[in-house]
């Protein structure tokens, strides 16, 4: 189970010493979710993901909206996994692309090795993923715009 919530390296720019001190860091989820801090630590993490995703010429955004960010890596040729990135908790969890069908539409296989707060996060996020449905529907509503994509395409 996932046990402890990670932060991102890019916390070190945040201006709060007390935020910053977590960066590269662990937290129990327990001690992560009861943070009175929690939800404006998670939404900078949140956006932090959006803006890295946004820039990064190595991904394209598949979904986004306030509760949620899907983009995937162009290092391979053909996508192996979906990153996931959840505003409620600034966490991301990984998805097979192959898995993804199955994974949206049943929250015991999406959740299963997740820690039950972050299993509710994503529980909230569920239905609006179903609106990207498949590999080809995912691949073709991914924006590749300024990506390095062109490198695989003829």
């Amino acid at each position: 189970m996932d046990i402890a919530f990670f932060t991102p390296e890019f916390s070190r720019d945040l201006p709060n010493p007390v935020e910053r001190m977590f960066t590269g860091n662990s937290m129990h989820w327990e001690c992560y979710r009861d943070w009175s801090e929690r939800r404006a630590f998670a939404r900078q993490q949140f956006e932090a993901h959006v803006q890295a995703a946004r820039t990064n010429t190595l991904s394209g955004i598949s979904y986004q909206d306030e509760d949620a960010l899907v983009y995937i890596s162009v290092i391979d040729p053909e996508p192996k996994y979906l990153n996931l990135c959840l505003s409620a908790t600034g966490s991301k969890v990984f998805v097979f692309i192959n898995e993804w069908l199955e994974w949206i539409t049943n929250i015991s296989v999406a959740g299963e090795k997740l820690h039950p707060f972050k299993r509710e996060a994503l529980q909230g996020v569920l239905p609006k993923l179903a609106c990207v449905p498949d590999v080809p529907t995912i691949l073709a509503g991914t924006d590749w715009e300024g990506t390095e994509r062109r490198w695989y395409q003829s």
